[in-house]
Formats: structure tokens, C-alpha cells, sequence
């Protein structure tokens, strides 16, 4: 994973794993600009759209491009949705 922003490489110093077990929380650190963050990892169950949700989390993305591919990732999501309830 990359820092979002100095686009250096960063590491993950805590790990901490839900009483569920399906929910992770990671805090991370920048060494180069001293960034720090939490990120949260969620366990999804498989359905015709996991895929792509877990295609969008795995990438490293600049905050533009994420809410980009967020945005068009809820626009294919909408449609399947549609088509389904009309089929």
C-alpha cells in the first residue's frame, strides 16, 4: 500500500482483529512524511458483486481515482440491482 500523501511506500504498526473475526483494523504509518491512519479491512460474503467490490479495495489509488471508482463501482452496482428487480 502506498501513502496517500506522499505516494511512498508505508507500514502497517498495529493490527487488531474484531471480536466477530470479520472486521480488521489496521493502523499505518508514513516514516517518510509521518502520515497516520486507520484503515478498516471487512469480511464480505460472496455474491454476483464481491468481485468487483474487492477488486476496487485491493488497489492503490490516489483519493481522486478512489472516489472516482467508487462512484462508478455504484453506478454498475445500481444497475445490476435494477435489472435483477425487473427480471
Amino acid at each position: 500500500m502506498k501513502c496517500p500523501t506522499c505516494y511512498r511506500k508505508i507500514q502497517v504498526s498495529d493490527s487488531r482483529e474484531k471480536a466477530s473475526g470479520s472486521v480488521v483494523k489496521r493502523r499505518r504509518r508514513c516514516y517518510h512524511c509521518s502520515q497516520v491512519w486507520t484503515t478498516c479491512e471487512e469480511i464480505q460474503k460472496d455474491d454476483a458483486n464481491s468481485h468487483l467490490i474487492n477488486k476496487l479495495l485491493k488497489r492503490n489509488l490516489t483519493p481522486d481515482e478512489t472516489y472516482k471508482e467508487i462512484l462508478r463501482l455504484l453506478v454498475v452496482l445500481g444497475q445490476s440491482m435494477d435489472l435483477a428487480n425487473r427480471g
